[in-house]
């Protein structure tokens, strides 16, 4: 299977969109794990998961839905 041309850039566009969304409003997405949070990216099967601190908001992982969870987790 080929890849499609700019794919890459329309993933890195929608990472980019949650991200400023995670940057206004970071208790918009659930909690997926402790006080860690998940937010979807649009077409693409890849969640953010990220912490909110006083001030600013950690990115734990920019990660593939289908792969074990337990990767992310222990990141955190």
């Amino acid at each position: 299977m080929r890849a499609s041309v700019g794919l890459g850039g329309d993933f890195v566009d929608e990472v980019q969109k949650v991200l400023d969304t995670v940057a206004g409003q970071p208790d918009r997405y659930p909690i997926a794990s402790g006080d860690v949070r998940e937010a979807p990216v649009s077409r693409f099967p890849y969640c953010v998961y990220y912490r909110v601190k006083p001030g600013r908001v950690v990115v734990i992982a920019v990660f593939h839905t289908a792969r074990d969870p337990a990767a992310w987790q222990s990141r955190s």
